[in-house]
């Protein structure tokens, strides 16, 4: 798949060099869940949940937040291509899947 050059995930949750770390394992969960979720709110936060639930009330905050980071930007690219044929095709794009 090429990906457009327009989409790219946003400066502030760039992908950590170290692929053998937590942050790297952090940040592909991120990606995983707005890749599987968008637009169901509903499954993001079911998800969400389910982390705190057993990761702990901070694991759930933070994964809550960059995922919100992610979505608002995915929501953003949405909006600034009206031409895409649909966000499952724009969301591919911008997450280089």
């Amino acid at each position: 798949m090429t990906s457009d050059p327009t989409m790219r995930l946003p400066d502030t949750f760039p992908c950590p060099p170290d692929t053998t770390s937590e942050a790297y394992r952090h940040w592909c969960e991120v990606r995983t869940v707005v890749r599987n979720t968008y637009p169901d709110h509903t499954a993001r936060d079911d998800y969400i949940a389910s982390v705190a639930r057993q990761r702990g009330a901070d694991a759930g905050e933070q994964l809550q937040k960059d995922v919100a980071t992610l979505w608002d930007a995915a929501r953003q690219q949405e909006r600034a291509l009206p031409g895409k044929p649909g966000i499952a095709s724009a969301l591919q794009d911008f997450l280089g899947i």
